[in-house]
């Protein structure tokens, strides 16, 4: 009689061997991938005219590959006027069959057989590929709309929960495929903003010149001449306080918000959605909101500046005349920001 431990032993063998096909299970095959041998330019000139099948069974006689005619072919009575010296094996026979409103099977790395395009036969014997793409970045659902509208004769199965593209086409087109996603999976810049807000007296600002530089005309590369050397006068002043000075990072095409507290002073709250532009730039929408602290006899109203402004990678741009504590206390608000570009690193 066995023992008990023996059985166990026995019965997780026989389950381990009943699973190890699965396990062990080959991948799906690829398609055959066709090595034609280098060709000689010797009588590939068919310039004066030439049968199809002539021109066909010289072709690969040159490249070193068995090509196959399938009935309707080898019965179509076609003269090819072309000269494919000079042209590697490939190119010369995607030629004939483009001029012929033919296909290429490829049933071997040096054979292939030659059949009729029409839709019955592409659907019947054209070599289609199945394979899943996993993206990093891009949205499956909006590949999958670029692609259709690229190539309407792929089939195309998103998963967004695995964020991934399921593809079923011929070689041709898993390669535009794999293109299109070398060029669109990829992570978006990030921008860093940093932004301070100063509160100055009205004199202290006058005298900074920053009226003056809000109505002067910006430079042809876009930047407002003296507006850092405005800025630090500013900040020397005596009566200018630095009220918050926080940062934040966010994915070009997002908006960052930042609130800051309940100061002595208000409460300030800035958006910012940055968008990166070709050439570098980038432009900044701005949506900002300072709420003095409001006094027992007098309430004081919300101070909003809906804008956008474009500046260029680590520029600085500000905005003043958001009025703080009232007109009474002649205090201006200025809001600085600069904003760097952090690219992606290569993948």
């Amino acid at each position: 009689m066995a023992h008990p431990s023996s059985r166990i032993s026995q019965g997780c063998l026989a389950l381990a061997l009943a699973w190890s096909p699965l396990l062990a299970a080959p991948p799906a095959q690829e398609p055959p991938i066709l090595k034609p041998r280098p060709m000689a330019d010797a009588g590939l000139d068919f310039t004066g005219g030439a049968p199809l099948k002539e021109v066909l069974q010289r072709l690969g006689k040159a490249g070193g590959v068995a090509i196959s005619l399938h009935a309707a072919v080898a019965a179509q009575e076609t003269t090819v006027a072309a000269d494919l010296r000079r042209l590697p094996f490939q190119q010369a026979l995607d030629l004939v069959l483009l001029q012929n409103n033919l296909f290429a099977k490829v049933l071997a790395h040096d054979a292939v057989m030659i059949f009729k395009r029409t839709p019955q036969n592409l659907q019947e014997f054209e070599t289609r590929v199945q394979r899943t793409y996993t993206l990093a970045f891009a949205d499956p659902d909006q590949v999958r709309q670029t692609l259709n509208a690229l190539h309407p004769q792929l089939r195309i199965f998103p998963d967004k929960r695995m964020g991934a593209l399921t593809v079923l086409g011929n070689t041709a087109d898993l390669a535009a495929v794999e293109d299109l996603l070398a060029n669109v999976d990829k992570a978006k810049a990030e921008v860093q903003i940093d932004l301070e807000i100063l509160e100055g007296d009205r004199q202290a600002t006058q005298a900074a010149g920053l009226p003056a530089l809000a109505a002067a005309a910006p430079t042809p590369q876009g930047q407002t001449p003296g507006l850092e050397r405005a800025l630090e006068t500013l900040r020397k002043a005596g009566g200018t306080r630095m009220l918050a000075k926080p940062f934040v990072r966010v994915v070009a095409g997002d908006t960052a918000e930042v609130r800051v507290p309940a100061l002595e002073t208000g409460r300030y709250r800035v958006m910012v959605k940055p968008r990166i532009h070709p050439d570098g730039t980038l432009t900044l929408a701005l949506d900002c909101a300072a709420t003095p602290a409001a006094a027992p006899d007098q309430a004081h109203p919300e101070t909003m500046l809906r804008t956008s402004v474009r500046v260029k990678d680590g520029e600085t741009a500000a905005f003043g005349g958001l009025l703080a504590g009232g007109e009474a206390q002649a205090k201006d608000l200025v809001l600085v920001l600069k904003a760097r570009v952090i690219r992606p690193a290569a993948r």
